[in-house]
This record gives structure tokens, C-alpha cells and sequence, in this order.
């Protein structure tokens, strides 16, 4: 838990969620994210990780 968590979690806690979204939304809006070929039709998780999958995801990203 990056910010805490009860009575005496982060001040900067909800600061930190909005610049994340806003950098989101801001790569989102200027850029165009499609698969690649590299990238395989199927995705399998990595048990060890909630966030890594094992055989990884390849985009291109065009203006």
C-alpha cells in the first residue's frame, strides 16, 4: 500500500491518484496505442505478480 492506509494515511495520497490519471489521460488523448504483432493472442498472468504476466505485451504507439 503506497500511501497508507486508517486514520494517518498520506496527505498526498489523492494528489498522486489525479496527476496518475492525468498522465493517463494525457497519453491516451496524444497517442494511439495498438497491439503489435510480437504481442500474443493470449496473455497468461504470472501467479507471483498481480501486474507482470509472463509472456509480456507489445504496442505500437503512433502520434
Amino acid at each position: 500500500m503506497p500511501f497508507g492506509d486508517g486514520p494517518r494515511y498520506c496527505i498526498g495520497r489523492k494528489l498522486g491518484q489525479v496527476q496518475t490519471l492525468l498522465a493517463i489521460a494525457t497519453l491516451l488523448r496524444r497517442y494511439k496505442f495498438t497491439p503489435c504483432p510480437r504481442t500474443p493472442k493470449v496473455i497468461r498472468p504470472n501467479p507471483k505478480s498481480v501486474f507482470i504476466n509472463t509472456t509480456g505485451v507489445w504496442l505500437k504507439v503512433e502520434r
